[in-house]
């Protein structure tokens, strides 16, 4: 859905906003940043799996949470 993208991408947007923001005041390398969702795209395809969807219908993709993580140095 094109609703799913643009919210995406404004997220992604506002967080390199951030990320700016912080190597401007020279605290971007002294900063743990960890990124976290509660769960992952419900019709995200992933090729590790010979199906795509459970028992119930749901995307195995869904179960995927993101989690990214910048360490401070």
């Amino acid at each position: 859905m094109a609703s799913h993208y643009y919210l995406a991408k404004e997220a992604l947007i506002r967080a390199s906003i951030w990320f700016k923001w912080l190597k401007d005041k020279n605290i971007y390398d002294n900063t743990k940043i960890i990124i976290v969702s509660d769960h992952g795209v419900p019709s995200a395809f992933n090729p590790m799996f010979k199906t795509q969807k459970t028992n119930n219908g749901i995307y195995y993709g869904g179960y995927h949470p993101i989690l990214m993580v910048k360490e401070d140095r």
